[in-house]
């Protein structure tokens, strides 16, 4: 089930708009007020070392379909070269 309707669940892969890394969405928090909701995120860094910040919904995106695959990043494709 989708969390506070925003269409965002723990376990979705997604990433600032601004850009950065992948992130799995950990733990959705709601409140009632004036505060928005936001999410927990962990992520691995180069150095595979286990990161988590909150983040605004509002700031993120899914990950997308075209970058991800089964939990995984997807191989580049590589073009066939036609003469």
């Amino acid at each position: 089930m989708k969390a506070g309707g925003v269409g965002m669940k723990a376990g979705d892969v997604v990433r600032l708009k601004s850009g950065g890394p992948a992130m799995t969405v950990l733990k959705f928090t709601e409140y009632t007020g004036p505060i928005e909701p936001h999410v927990q995120c962990g992520w691995f860094t180069d150095e595979d070392e286990f990161k988590s910040a909150d983040f605004l919904v509002a700031a993120l995106k899914p990950a997308g379909d075209d970058e991800w695959r089964d939990g995984l990043p997807k191989r580049p494709r590589l073009s066939r070269v036609t003469r």
